[in-house]
């Protein structure tokens, strides 16, 4: 039908035949998706009018942002994703028909998987910067894996057994996530306060500090909550009964202390193992990591710990495609003392320093 249009003229007949092509395309039943790659905004924005909660999947999205300044397609997508991460909803604007229509969507349940993020896939350090100080890179997570080699499992490859648990789980899932009301009980309040202290005072440390990771800081509080909303919902899901049909009836459900600690242990770990990395990412030179990088990496990630730092244990603090022999790490280590980088204490000890 789109084709069509496009080819009519401005003839009485044919504008006559356009309007009747109009009527048909805004009557026809869009199907809700549950998949989409390499989406368009207005793609995206088509799916959510039509009452999809899907996975949009963008491949290489390092060099899809690094290309994004080049792109308006890229860019506008990009946008739309800024406002859906923060508020959950987003405005469209397009001309229909006669007459030009604004609607506000919102978005009841989105993902959003981007693969390729940052090394090989060509994201320069002056893009990651870019986008960490322009607000985007601070409101997603990004986590690294030790290899690629980590097949994604395919329905056809399941046992029936594992399809059917999977399937009861994503209903029970969806039926209590779209049934009830969140809000912190009185125990996962109290954990939260805390943790908001504790994140306002290292906002307020790395924002005097002029660090580029402040931003990503204070939107853990919001997502703190959440992710324990989440686990809130995948822990009693399967237990759940639905009652209630309107907005008023539906169950209002505390959220737990044991879901809310586990939601910020979680941002911790993330914060330890993964946001310091993107930031080794954006200081570096090319947008790889040197070995003595990586390994300078592990040492803060054991001091923070309060471990001790020693060969054996920077060792243990690598992946599978870092391993490398304690002779291997010597001559790093001695370049990393030469450069202040670390102290050596004693033969096998080290220590930042101050």
């Amino acid at each position: 039908i789109e084709i069509a249009l496009k080819s009519l003229g401005s003839s009485k007949q044919e504008m006559d035949q356009r309007s009747k092509l109009e009527s048909e395309l805004l009557e026809l039943k869009i199907q809700p998706d549950v998949y989409l790659e390499d989406a368009t905004a207005e793609g995206l924005e088509a799916s959510i009018a039509c009452n999809s909660t899907p996975l949009l999947f963008i491949d290489n999205f390092g060099k899809y942002l690094a290309g994004a300044g080049k792109s308006e397609h890229k860019a506008n997508l990009i946008r739309m994703l800024d406002n859906v991460f923060d508020w959950g909803i987003t405005t469209t604007r397009r001309l229909k028909g006669e007459g030009k229509r604004a609607k506000q969507l919102s978005i009841g349940s989105f993902g959003a998987h981007f693969a390729s993020t940052v090394g090989d896939s060509n994201l320069k350090p002056k893009d990651i910067k870019a986008n960490i100080e322009n607000g985007f890179l601070n409101k997603v997570l990004i986590t690294f894996q030790d290899t690629i080699d980590k097949p994604v499992p395919l329905r056809s490859s399941l046992s029936n057994e594992e399809k059917g648990q999977i399937e009861a789980f994503s209903k029970s899932y969806f039926v209590m996530a779209s049934n009830c009301h969140f809000y912190l009980g009185d125990e996962a309040y109290e954990i939260y306060t805390e943790f908001h202290n504790r994140t306002s005072d290292e906002f307020i440390r790395r924002y005097n500090n002029d660090e580029d990771l402040a931003g990503l800081i204070i939107r853990l509080l919001k997502i703190s909550k959440r992710i324990a909303c989440i686990f809130e919902i995948a822990s009693q899901c399967e237990r759940y009964q639905a009652i209630g049909t309107t907005d008023e009836d539906r169950p209002k459900i505390p959220i737990s202390a044991e879901n809310m600690q586990r939601a910020i242990d979680f941002l911790e770990y993330l914060k330890r193992e993964h946001i310091s990395k993107i930031m080794l990412y954006a200081q570096s030179n090319n947008g790889k990591l040197s070995k003595s990088e990586i390994i300078l990496h592990a040492i803060k990630r054991l001091s923070d710990d309060g471990k001790k730092i020693d060969r054996r244990s920077i060792i243990g603090r690598l992946s599978k495609s870092q391993r490398m022999s304690a002779k291997d790490l010597k001559p790093i280590m001695e370049q990393l003392i030469d450069e202040r980088k670390i102290k050596g204490n004693n033969e096998d000890g080290y220590s930042l320093f101050d």
